[in-house]
């Protein structure tokens, strides 16, 4: 078993640098068949570090002992794939890896790089899973990936509110600094025909009203200011 671990690899790679020399491939479906065949390969990552770098170095090899310029052009563009998908398998494999050793803090892996959880990554996901023989692991990826789309979108949701107040208060913010009361209702006379007088503002300003309003002191001030709105 060992043995055909160690040699799968490296006869593997020949057979496709035959076919990329004997034939063109279309982008998508070389990038899709490759990545597989490396999704599989990572799976023995330790084995498959062995004889990358054997690999990249008798790409170049190749390519420079190669007189036709064609061939030269191609082994050329087939070591740069490989490493390019290598690299992005290395890349999410870690993250999947975070995920794993942490899965009840999905949510917390997501707030923390939530960049990373991409396209990229769930076609990744995906295509693992067809790697897989067994339905109870590819059920299992499957089940991984809509847990982190539903940390995902409760991190957005969370984010998009938190700009959504933050931008309020600004305004808000801008409205008590105005130099006097008619001042302030302009101001929110002007949001308003700038369709910028959003709900999260207006409970900010009402929040503002109902505590002004228990004060007898400012109670003569602030009801000019409320019935703009």
């Amino acid at each position: 078993m060992e043995k055909c671990l160690k040699s799968a690899p490296k006869s593997i790679f020949q057979q496709k640098m035959e076919q990329v020399a004997e034939e063109d491939i279309k982008a998508s479906e070389f990038y899709k068949d490759l990545l597989k065949l490396l999704l599989k390969l990572s799976k023995v990552r330790e084995e498959w570090r062995k004889y990358s770098e054997k690999f990249y170095k008798q790409c170049k090899a190749r390519a420079d002992a190669e007189n036709d310029h064609g061939m030269k052009q191609k082994l050329v563009l087939l070591g740069r794939k490989v490493k390019k998908i290598d690299d992005e398998i290395e890349r999410h494999s870690e993250l999947l890896k975070e995920i794993e050793q942490s899965p009840t803090d999905i949510n917390a892996v997501v707030a923390k790089r939530r960049k990373d959880f991409n396209e990229e990554f769930f076609r990744h996901l995906s295509l693992l899973s067809e790697t897989y023989d067994s339905l109870d692991d590819r059920d299992a990826i499957s089940r991984l990936g809509a847990r982190c789309l539903s940390a995902i979108c409760v991190y957005d949701n969370t984010v998009e509110n938190a700009e959504t107040l933050d931008a309020a208060q600004a305004k808000f913010d801008d409205i008590l600094n105005s130099s006097s009361l008619e001042a302030a209702c302009e101001k929110i006379k002007s949001l308003g025909k700038a369709k910028e007088l959003d709900s999260s503002l207006i409970l900010l300003i009402n929040s503002a009203w109902g505590a002004a309003k228990e004060s007898t002191t400012m109670k003569n001030e602030v009801d000019p200011f409320t019935q703009t709105l």
